[in-house]
């Protein structure tokens, strides 16, 4: 499957899809994640809050970016 399947299963609520992108894509989110925040431990704090969240909320993320929880964790604590 290409990345936007994996989404596209993802926000219809299939867990498999949904870690395979976070695995896919944990590193990159990380680093987006220290960018916002400036430091290792809180960018591993928001990075979890935000994939946390993205599992609970994923089906109203259609159409946005896979950075789209990080922003919306690090908007809410800033």
């Amino acid at each position: 499957m290409q990345d936007n399947e994996w989404a596209a299963a993802a926000c219809s609520g299939d867990e498999e899809a949904f870690n395979r992108l976070m695995t896919l894509y944990r590193r990159r989110l990380y680093g987006i994640a220290y960018s916002y925040v400036g430091n290792e431990n809180d960018a591993l704090e928001v990075l979890q809050e935000a994939i946390c969240r993205a599992w609970i909320t994923v089906p109203f993320y259609k159409g946005a970016t896979i950075e789209s929880p990080i922003t919306a964790v690090w908007k809410e604590k800033n």
